[in-house]
């Protein structure tokens, strides 16, 4: 049994806190994917309780300056449905953020997540920091005990949503 779950990670979405007039806020100077914008996993058998987990990756290049108060990265799971209806949903995903490169120290992981219908935080931004964060998101679909029950079939979905906050 073999499913492929395909999610592309292109989908980037900046924010920050709004302007307050007794501090001073972040910025986010530049907020990109640095590889290629799609994840695959080849899932050999989810309902096999002895396979394990598959995982796929993205990375991403953050330069900012927080302010006073601390910024998050957050994860959102993309939604996959699979050719004959059946859904996997946001709870069979786990996602970890690990940083490759921080030249300030700003980043500190929360470790591995499981993920919900919302945003989930992976990471943290120290406050008044500047630099250049390059991190991994690594998303994990796993079935293991066959908790979900998914078929294996052909999975496509729409974008991982993955948020640097920065007030």
């Amino acid at each position: 049994m073999l499913a492929r779950v395909l999610a592309p990670a292109a989908a980037l979405v900046l924010a920050a806190a709004p302007v307050c007039a007794s501090a001073a806020t972040g910025t986010i100077y530049l907020f990109s994917s640095t590889g290629s914008s799609l994840l695959s996993f080849a899932v050999s058998d989810m309902l096999n309780p002895s396979m394990p987990p598959t995982s796929g990756s993205a990375s991403f290049t953050l330069f900012a300056t927080t302010s006073s108060t601390a910024g998050t990265i957050t994860v959102t799971a993309p939604s996959i449905t699979g050719a004959s209806g059946t859904t996997i949903p946001a709870g069979a995903f786990t996602a970890k953020c690990t940083a490759t490169t921080d030249t300030a120290g700003m980043f500190t992981s929360i470790g591995t997540v499981r993920l919900a219908n919302g945003a989930v935080t992976c990471g943290t931004l120290g406050a008044n920091k500047t630099g250049e964060l390059i991190f991994t998101v690594t998303l994990t679909v796993d079935d293991t005990g066959g908790a979900y029950g998914f078929p294996a079939e052909t999975y496509a979905s729409g974008s991982l949503k993955v948020v640097a906050n920065v007030p």
